[in-house]
């Protein structure tokens, strides 16, 4: 439960620039270190003094290793927590895409992941296994090739954004004279990148390599 809302916060600290949430979720992170070494003692005790087998031995090391698993995503959740720390700091910068739908389904994920171990049910393990897929690929991948063809417009119209990337590339643009095809060309690929399109002959392959 703490694992799932250190992902929850971490979230809405990164959305929010929070920076006293953010330090709330660091500080919550020693208790969920704390409980990873209890339970993993606790288990290794039970293999000690029961020697089980079967389904009580695969049950057990599943929770060994899922016990590991949510130390990790608590660590990754103190990450985001650090991010939205440095990011509060920073004026202007914003995400290429809505970052939130996919933060749902991953929370979403984790809690039916740990509802299908607790129930021992297939089925909803399946659709974890499922939504996966769902999160990989979502439409954030298109939406942000947008974004940077937008900002690519605006910097060659004399009208970049105001963000320290897009003016330095600016100035690239102007010092070298660089033609827009070039920057264009390699948007190119990365739309196709994100549409996931397959090449089946070499002539394809010579194309995308060009991008």
């Amino acid at each position: 439960a703490q694992v799932e809302e250190n992902v929850i916060l971490a979230v809405k600290a990164l959305r929010e620039r929070d920076e006293v949430l953010a330090r709330k979720i660091e500080e919550s992170d020693e208790l969920i270190d704390a409980a990873e070494v209890e339970v993993e003692e606790e288990a290794l005790k039970i293999l000690a003094l029961y020697q089980p087998v079967a389904m009580d031995l695969r049950f057990l090391a599943a929770v060994l290793k899922i016990n590991n698993d949510l130390e990790r995503i608590a660590d990754l959740a103190v990450n985001i927590a650090e991010r939205s720390i440095v990011l509060g700091k920073q004026r202007g910068i914003k995400a290429p895409f809505d970052f939130t739908t996919m933060a749902e389904k991953s929370r979403a994920m984790l809690t039916n992941a740990i509802a299908s171990l607790i129930d021992m049910d297939p089925i909803k393990a399946h659709e974890v296994w499922l939504a996966d897929d769902e999160v990989d690929e979502g439409d954030h991948k298109r939406r942000a090739v947008l974004d940077l063809q937008q900002r690519l417009d605006a910097i060659y119209a004399g009208q970049p954004r105001n963000a320290p990337e897009d003016r330095a590339f600016a100035a690239i643009v102007e010092e070298f004279e660089m033609p827009k095809a070039l920057p264009d060309a390699l948007l190119e690929g990365l739309a196709w990148d994100a549409q996931e399109r397959r090449y089946n002959d070499l002539s394809g392959v010579r194309s995308y390599s060009a991008r």
